[in-house]
């Protein structure tokens, strides 16, 4: 049992509040020609006037009691647990700390080596301090208050173990309660145990971000061990101050079956990513073709999410668009270390400089939708697709065929200011509603043969299909529509032509790299 002290105030009056000197009354002494005794008649007044204002208080001690549930015996580090259980409540309760995952899931891996199950809870409760010696136990089967911060977090092993975590934390009118299990279905070996910790970890820091600041990063998934584990879902949530709950989740998985790995996450303010990429790309390839064409990638995301803030939003969502892209790299840097070009022929010469670098993905992403309740019809949401698929073909005469397909596409609708002016207004109903489709796709197709590069054709397209409907007073004023359909081709024979013609040298390599510069007109 753990007691923090505290006061709460009781007022009592003071016996003589007229005349605390007992003396005649002020008004029956004799006249001071000198007004030698005036100012301290003034003394004596104010005095009068502040025991009749302010009677005197006197403090009396009340305390927050917290309890811890009754479990059968522990071990070591499940005591260590329930101690830690008593003592971030009664910080809680004082505010002399936040609420931590971190505190509890940094001691995850020693639990798992130490037990299978772990369940405990702790409450709190507030009492006058000469109530709490003799104060009886809490009772634990109702529940205690409303969530406030919860973590719950599923591992599974790549042998079929499956771990359970959560962490809660419930706040009521006379006390809060803490609660932390860990449950295990199967055995762990010593190497599951120790990738279950090194996640826990990871995962611990970012719960700590999200609950401090609304938000958080995965920042990588190095911390993943895919020759121990196979699948991971956490989730984050808490009350928003304006309704419902703010809600951060994780769900990663790994297939050996299709060499891939699959990640949907989640924001506080529900934007959302589904990505599925290969574990490894099909060529050596340089980092710094990576990351040329990662941050192609990365300002479409950027621009498209820049351009699309919501009109109904509670704030800006630059908050969302880092948690997105940061989802988005994590995914394809995944096996970034990994990828340094071992040029061991001149076919893998070829490939690598025709590569972008970025392993095969599909992504979505997709923004919250917001509705104007006087106009439903008018929806303001985002819907993006991010692409690259490869694939090969060897010719019968021993050509390799190898094709690399780029796209984005955008759906999105918003509402916009008339021009002139920065925004929309719903409430006099001027404003421009946008909707835009539009899709950029290139196939570049390389035809090699024995790492000599034959030729290399490069088809980019470029689809519009966009409205604009202009409003005043809520009725229809213009309706304008961009319909475009863009096509180029290029050879790579047509290059080594001209440079021919102009007696100069030609390097098909570089030509190949080049073209992975501009993946979109």
């Amino acid at each position: 049992m753990q007691i923090t002290a505290s006061t709460m105030q009781v007022t009592t009056i003071p016996q003589n509040q007229l005349n605390p000197f007992n003396q005649q009354p002020l008004t029956e002494i004799k006249a001071d020609p000198d007004n030698v005794l005036a100012p301290i008649a003034q003394d004596v007044n104010v005095l009068l006037a502040q025991s009749r204002q302010k009677p005197v208080i006197y403090e009396q001690p009340y305390v927050d009691l917290v309890q811890l549930r009754k479990t059968q015996d522990e071990g070591k580090q499940a005591s260590k647990m329930s101690q830690q259980l008593s003592s971030e409540l009664s910080n809680i309760r004082s505010k002399k700390s936040p609420f931590s995952v971190k505190s509890f899931f940094s001691q995850i891996g020693s639990l798992s080596r130490e037990t299978s199950e772990y369940k405990n809870e702790a409450r709190s409760t507030r009492m006058l301090a000469s109530k709490a010696t003799d104060a009886p136990a809490l009772d634990f089967n109702n529940i205690a208050g409303k969530m406030q911060e919860m973590v719950t977090l599923r591992v599974q092993t790549k042998d079929g173990d499956i771990i359970d975590i959560k962490l809660q934390h419930n706040v009521g009118s006379n006390g809060d309660s803490l609660s932390f299990s860990f449950v295990v279905d199967g055995k762990l070996s010593a190497e599951e145990q120790d990738a279950l910790e090194k996640l826990a970890n990871k995962f611990g820091e970012i719960g700590d971000e999200f609950f401090r600041t609304g938000s958080a990063a995965l920042n990588g998934l190095a911390e993943f061990d895919k020759t121990q584990l196979k699948d991971f879902q956490i989730e984050f949530r808490t009350p928003k101050p304006s309704g419902g709950d703010a809600t951060l989740t994780y769900d990663y998985s790994v297939d050996e079956n299709t060499n891939t790995q699959h990640l949907i996450a989640k924001d506080g303010d529900d934007y959302r990513i589904d990505i599925t990429t290969q574990l490894n790309d099909a060529f050596n390839i340089t980092n710094s073709a990576f990351n040329q064409s990662l941050n192609i990638y990365m300002d479409i995301i950027r621009n498209s999410l820049d351009k699309h803030q919501a009109l109904s939003a509670e704030h800006s969502n630059w908050q969302s668009k880092q948690f997105i892209l940061d989802s988005f790299s994590s995914m394809l840097g995944a096996n970034k270390s990994s990828l340094e070009a071992q040029h061991a022929s001149t076919t893998e010469k070829a490939l690598t400089a025709f590569s972008t670098g970025l392993p095969d993905f599909n992504a979505k992403i997709n923004a919250p939708v917001f509705q104007d309740n006087r106009n439903p019809m008018l929806s303001e949401a985002l819907s993006l697709r991010l692409q690259q698929s490869t694939e090969q073909e060897l010719q019968s005469d021993g050509r390799l065929l190898t094709t690399q397909v780029n796209s984005w596409q955008q759906s999105s609708s918003r509402i916009a200011g008339l021009p002139g002016s920065d925004r929309g207004d719903l409430e006099t109903g001027n404003y421009v509603y946008k909707t835009i489709q539009e899709e950029h796709r290139t196939t570049r197709i390389l035809d090699s043969l024995d790492g000599k590069i034959n030729n290399m054709i490069t088809e980019q397209t470029h689809d519009i299909n966009n409205t604009e409907k202009t409003y005043f007073g809520f009725h229809l004023k213009e309706n304008n529509t961009d319909q475009r359909n863009d096509r180029q081709v290029k050879q790579l024979t047509d290059e080594i032509t001209k440079h021919k013609h102009l007696k100069q040298m030609f390097d098909g390599f570089q030509y190949a790299a080049e073209s992975t510069k501009n993946l979109f007109t």
